[in-house]
């Protein structure tokens, strides 16, 4: 086979859609990895071990390793320092689901 019947695929040159996340906690600014499949796969076998568990701390102990797969330079204390409702939004937004700059949010950022 020649080289000009050759296809390469670089993913390192590869630009992904997902736009690049960080996250600032007491000033100080974190960044959140891409989900790999690796991730992925814990982030739901952690949902499977979470299903019908009602233990406020078991819960809150798996939000806390979850946020430390994705954001590995953040302290642990820092993150169990942090008011439940904070947790909560940070969370949502390493899994996608709170978009900061979404008018909702700005919306209820001003009313506090």
């Amino acid at each position: 086979m020649s080289k000009t019947n050759m296809k390469i695929l670089n993913l390192d040159t590869l630009p992904t859609t997902t736009p690049r996340r960080q996250i600032t906690v007491g000033g100080i600014t974190y960044d959140v990895l891409e989900m790999s499949v690796e991730g992925f796969i814990e982030t739901n076998l952690a949902a499977d071990r979470l299903e019908g568990v009602t233990d406020l701390e078991v819960q809150l102990n798996e939000t806390v390793a979850s946020i430390k797969r994705d954001v590995p330079t953040i302290p642990e204390d820092v993150l169990r320092k942090l008011p439940l409702e904070k947790l909560g939004v940070l969370a949502s937004f390493i899994r996608g689901m709170f978009d900061p700059d979404a008018p909702a949010a700005v919306e209820g950022d001003q009313k506090k």
